[in-house]
């Protein structure tokens, strides 16, 4: 294995423009010094540092580097401080020896230096001038920031452990020579084609920050887009940029994985996310496409993500509502639709978009509470319908309830299980009663309940979670927790009765909620005593609203 110094002057190496820029940040740089020096002060001939995956790139001559970049140009710098270590102590001659076998090669006809190590297009101007010339420039990037830093502090860690040797620091500093070159082993992989390298760049970013799916996507679309990189490019950071997120973003991720899921109708799983898209997409024609997709579908993802979108004012007469539902589905925690919605809100009608929303919200709640929500075949069920609607299948929230009438409960098994469901998150309890009680009230789309709404009241468990034995002898302690959290047991109070009702007994409870402005919080307090009867009355009667406040058919 050759030494990474020796690795580094033994060719001339270029970064693939669509390469990320420098990333490493003082910590990774300390680390990378840190154990070095470790390595070096143990006299560890063997000291591995990873791997390098290189091909030849035939046009420039250069060899191209697909991992190891932040390696090497670490090194460069690292050689760039011992070189300028050298100088300040007067041995010119070591200083440019290092400067032309690790740093630069002579352009003979020209008579300037060329650097070893080109970088990307962002960072290879400020990269070649902070390691070839005396007169380094000012950053202007973020990566030209880190490259500056990573400069310094190796500048001064190296100063710092040089100056304790002393009448030896010259020797000291060429040890340091000798190590990176021959003893800081690594094992270099060359392939014949960049294609190829990509089989093996996941499993092989075996040193410091490894690269996330979005990463190794962005590299993978951008060199499969040769001489239409500008396009992809430029779609890519348009996603990006509609989402607010960076490619390291976990909701980027599952942006991809949904928007996937959404085009090709199968879900996939995120660790196997990144390897289906490479299979896939292996041409420029399929890696300008996708692009196309992702940013197409950045922009619907984001307004599933946030009411105040500007997509949401592009529905006309139906967009307060389309918001509505969008911030209910938000509330319950439903993301298994959302492959579903991005192929709805790229292909149905104003109209039917607002349909189709109220009918997930209904859909979803219905699949809360009898359960299969977040299974597999709920999430491949919706997979399918997204595929149908992008093939054109169908076109209606009507024709979406025929497609996926397997998954929905019906009105008889929704409304057994609402009248024993239990709830403990709150915000999900708040929306739930909050709906039943506009279905109590006989108002149109009970379900359609906005933020404001639900947070206008607080939630109030009549038996409380933390009720006194000698206040609730109807409930035995092993078995209050099992009855506190059914939706029965729960109200909406003003948020003046709740702050002092709190754990009282019920005889102190019952007026408060009965001369509630609230009808089903009036209804529990009708009560004479509370009690598990009570409580299976309640819900009872919430669950013939349920079949009413979240309709089956849209």
């Amino acid at each position: 294995m050759p030494g990474l110094g020796e690795a580094l002057g033994a060719a001339e190496f270029e970064v693939p423009i669509y390469q990320r820029s420098y990333a490493w940040g003082e910590s990774v740089v300390k680390d990378f010094f840190d154990d070095l020096l470790k390595a070096l002060n143990n006299d560890d001939p063997d000291y591995f540092l990873g791997s390098l995956v290189l091909t030849l790139n035939q046009e420039s001559g250069r060899t191209t580097i697909i991992d190891g970049q932040q390696r090497l140009a670490t090194t460069s710098l690292f050689m760039a401080v011992l070189s300028d270590a050298f100088r300040e102590r007067g041995s010119d001659k070591r200083a440019d020896d290092i400067h032309g076998r690790f740093l630069a090669t002579l352009d003979r006809d020209t008579e300037v230096d060329v650097p070893r190590l080109l970088l990307n297009e962002d960072d290879q101007t400020f990269f070649s001038q902070f390691v070839l010339e005396a007169d380094r420039p000012s950053p202007v990037l973020e990566s030209h920031e880190r490259l500056q830093s990573a400069a310094m502090l190796l500048s001064d860690c190296l100063r710092t452990d040089v100056a304790a040797w002393g009448a030896n620091a010259d020797k000291r500093l060429v040890s340091w020579w000798n190590f990176v070159e021959k003893s800081a082993s690594v094992i270099t992989v060359t392939v014949p084609s960049e294609a190829d390298a990509f089989v093996i760049f996941e499993t092989l970013n075996a040193r410091g920050e490894g690269l996330t799916i979005g990463d190794m996507l962005k590299n993978l679309l951008f060199m499969h887009a040769g001489q239409r990189l500008l396009g992809v490019k430029t779609a890519w950071m348009n996603a990006l940029g509609a989402l607010d997120i960076t490619a390291e973003n976990e909701d980027f991720v599952t942006f991809l994985r949904h928007q996937w899921t959404s085009t090709h109708g199968k879900p996939v799983r995120e660790r196997d996310l990144y390897r289906t898209i490479r299979d896939e997409v292996t041409s420029q024609t399929q890696a300008v496409d996708y692009g196309k997709q992702l940013e197409a579908g950045a922009r619907l993802y984001a307004a599933l993500l946030s009411s105040s979108h500007p997509y949401w004012a592009e529905l006309g007469a139906s967009a307060d509502k389309a918001r509505g539902y969008a911030e209910a589905l938000q509330r319950l925690g439903l993301e298994q639709n959302r492959p579903l919605l991005l192929a709805v809100m790229q292909y149905f009608s104003k109209a039917e978009v607002s349909k189709t929303l109220r009918a997930l919200v209904s859909w979803g709640v219905r699949g809360l509470i009898v359960g299969g929500i977040g299974g597999g075949r709920t999430e491949a069920a919706y997979a399918e319908a997204a595929k149908a609607v992008r093939d054109g299948q169908i076109r209606s929230a009507t024709g979406l309830l025929g497609q996926l009438t397997p998954i929905i409960p019906a009105d008889d098994v929704f409304e057994r299980d609402f009248a024993r469901a239990r709830q403990n998150r709150a915000g999900i309890a708040r929306y739930l009663l909050s709906a039943l009680e506009r279905a109590e009230l006989n108002q149109q789309q009970p379900e359609f309940v906005p933020n404001t709404e639900a947070d206008a009241v607080n939630l109030e468990h009549i038996l409380p979670r933390n009720a006194k034995t000698t206040d609730w002898t109807a409930f035995r302690p092993d078995e209050r927790t099992s009855w506190v959290y059914r939706l029965g047991n729960q109200v909406l109070l003003k948020e003046r009765s709740n702050s002092w009702v709190g754990n009282k007994e019920w005889s102190v409870k019952k007026p408060e909620l009965a001369r509630s402005s609230l009808a089903l919080t009036k209804r529990a307090g009708k009560a004479r005593d509370w009690n598990k009867t009570a409580i299976d009355a309640q819900q009872s009667h919430m669950a013939t609203l349920a079949v009413k406040a979240w309709p089956r058919n849209p």
